[in-house]
C-alpha cells in the first residue's frame, strides 16, 4: 500500500468503522435541542467560507414524547420482552416535524451506515463536476488489501484490477453494502471534500477517534434529514441519493415491518464486537431511514446490540411494524 493511500485511509478515519468492529462515530454538535426548553434551534453549516449567506441545514425542536406515550409504551414492551443488551429508537414525523426517542442518546458502532456519508461526498462533488460519477475507478491491490482487515468482513464481489464506473460503485456500496466498492471509492475520493462534510456539519474529526467512534440513533438520522430536506446537496443529488437508498437489498429490519407496497429508503449497519482474542462479545444491528407511508412519511432509526443477529433483526422488524400500525402516526 503506498504512503499516500495509507495517509488517506488514516485521515478519513472512516475505513475502520464503515464495515464492522470498532465503536461508532461521534457528532460534534447537538442534533436536538434540550427536550424541556421548548425552543427551536437552527443547525447551520460550520464552515466560514461564505460572506453573505449562512446556510441552514435544519431546525432542532424539543421532543413530543407525551403525544406519543402509547406508542412509546408499545416500543418499551418490545424492548423489555427481548433478550438484547440495549435498543434505541428515534422517530420523526416528516409532515409535522414532531419526534420522540427511546434511549435515543445511546451510542453504537455505525458500521456500514457511514457509507451514506461517502455517497453524499461524491454527489456533493458531482454538483460542480458531473463527470466524477462517470469516472472509471480501478479496483486496486491497495483497496483489495483492506478486505479482511476488519473482523467478520463480508468482502466484495469486485474483480481485482477491473475498472468500474463511480456511479455503479456508489450503487453497489449502498444497495449491496459492498466493502470493496467502498474502499475503491474512498481511495479515489477528494480527501478535503469528505473532511469538509464533517466540518460543514460541525462534526469532530473522525481520525481522532478511530475505533472509539460512536453515534446515537438521534444523531445518525441527521444525514437522512439533510437528504430529505435537500439542504446539503441540491435537489437533484438528494433525490438520487434517496432513490439509491430505496433500492437497498436488506429486506429485514425496517422493510420487514411495513407492507411490501411501501417504499423505504434506508441503510443498515452490522457490527461484530470482539475482544483481543477475537472472541465475540456482542453483535450490533441497526437500520435507519425514511418510510414513505402514503401521505404520512416518517423517519425511523433503530439501533440494537445483543448476541443473536436474527433476534436483533426481528426486534427491528417488530418495532417498525408497531410504528407503522400506530394510529398516532
Amino acid at each position: 500500500m503506498n504512503i499516500l493511500f495509507k495517509k488517506y485511509v488514516y485521515q478519513l478515519g472512516i475505513i475502520i468503522i464503515l464495515l464492522s468492529g470498532g465503536v461508532g462515530f461521534l457528532l460534534g454538535f447537538q442534533i436536538e435541542s434540550d427536550k424541556s426548553s421548548g425552543e427551536l434551534n437552527p443547525v447551520r453549516e460550520k464552515q466560514e467560507h461564505y460572506t453573505f449567506i449562512n446556510p441552514l441545514l435544519f431546525y432542532n425542536n424539543p421532543s413530543d414524547a407525551e403525544e406519543y406515550s402509547r406508542l412509546i409504551r408499545e416500543i418499551n414492551r418490545i424492548i423489555s420482552d427481548s433478550e438484547s443488551e440495549k435498543i434505541s429508537v428515534y422517530y420523526r414525523d416528516l409532515n409535522k416535524g414532531k419526534w420522540f426517542g427511546v434511549n435515543e442518546d445511546e451510542e453504537y458502532n455505525p458500521a456500514s451506515m457511514l457509507k451514506v456519508v461517502v455517497m453524499i461526498g461524491y454527489l456533493k462533488e458531482a454538483e460542480n463536476n458531473p463527470a466524477i460519477l462517470a469516472k472509471r475507478i480501478k479496483y486496486s491491490v491497495e483497496a483489495d488489501s483492506l478486505i479482511g482487515t476488519i473482523p467478520y468482513d463480508r468482502g466484495t464481489s469486485l474483480v481485482l484490477n477491473k475498472s468500474y464506473v463511480a456511479q455503479d460503485l456508489i450503487e453497489k456500496m449502498i444497495i449491496e453494502s459492498d466493502n470493496g466498492a467502498t474502499y475503491a471509492l474512498l481511495a479515489n475520493m477528494n480527501t478535503d471534500l469528505l473532511n469538509n462534510i464533517y466540518i460543514d456539519l460541525g462534526l469532530g474529526n473522525p481520525a481522532e477517534k478511530g475505533r472509539d467512534y460512536a453515534i446515537s440513533s438521534k444523531n445518525y438520522i441527521s444525514f437522512f434529514r439533510l437528504l430529505y430536506n435537500a439542504t446539503y446537496i441540491n435537489r437533484t443529488m438528494s433525490e438520487k441519493a434517496l432513490s439509491i437508498l430505496a433500492r437497498s437489498d436488506f429486506a429485514g429490519g425496517l422493510v420487514a415491518g411495513v407492507p411490501d407496497s411501501i417504499t423505504v429508503a434506508h441503510k443498515f449497519g452490522e457490527s461484530v464486537l470482539t475482544d483481543q482474542g477475537n472472541n465475540i462479545n456482542a453483535i450490533e444491528l441497526h437500520d435507519c431511514g425514511i418510510i414513505y407511508a402514503p401521505q404520512k412519511p416518517y423517519m425511523l432509526c433503530i439501533m440494537t446490540r445483543g448476541r443473536d443477529l436474527d433476534d436483533l433483526s426481528q426486534i427491528i422488524k417488530s418495532i417498525s411494524k408497531v410504528v407503522y400500525d400506530s394510529d398516532v402516526r
